[in-house]
């Protein structure tokens, strides 16, 4: 099976893989993706991600592109990690928060909510060109804070071509929940 990780270049996805490796033999990954719009990081982080690949010693190809196209095509599973604004938007979103005298964090307060609209259409759009090959790809999106609720809840309503999507999170315990909605 071939999975393909949207944000292959943020900082997380060397845990990820780390994590992917431990259970891709089990559950069949043959091919793991990494895209991201930023080449220059995405090949930082996809040395590093090499790396732990051949640490573990299994047999999975991996992959890396900036052609969101390209890298669909095919896939069993989607994953998306993505942060839309960079780090600098969340620091932004924060501090026009602290200055109206309201905690302005990503997980509960307006730069969470920020966030959202921010990546809402970004979301939307992966969807949309996932599409041609939806009928037989589970997407999933990680999450954790408040804007990626509304951007999860945003992601599961573009039914379209009636595709299955399932929206995961780790509860306190690290169990996966797969219902976005009993997260309170």
């Amino acid at each position: 099976m071939k999975l393909v990780l949207i944000g292959g270049a943020g900082v997380r996805a060397v845990f990820f893989t780390k994590s992917l490796t431990m259970l891709a033999k089990d559950i069949g990954i043959k091919k793991f993706v990494m895209y991201d719009v930023n080449q220059e990081k995405l090949e930082i982080i996809g040395k590093l991600c090499k790396h732990v690949i051949a640490q573990r010693g299994i047999d999975m190809e991996l992959e890396f592109s900036n052609d969101i196209e390209e890298a669909l095509v095919g896939a069993d599973y989607v994953i998306t990690t993505i942060r839309v604004g960079n780090d600098r938007s969340r620091v932004i979103d924060e501090q026009i928060a602290l200055k109206h005298g309201v905690i302005g964090q990503e997980t509960t307060g307006p730069g969470g909510f920020s966030m959202a609209v921010r990546t809402i259409p970004v979301l939307l759009d992966y969807c949309e060109k996932n599409q041609a090959d939806c009928a037989k790809c589970l997407g999933i999106q990680l999450y954790q804070s408040f804007r990626t609720r509304i951007a999860s809840a945003a992601y599961c309503r573009l039914r379209s071509c009636n595709r299955h999507l399932r929206h995961a999170k780790l509860d306190q315990n690290q169990n996966c929940r797969s219902d976005w909605s009993q997260s309170g």
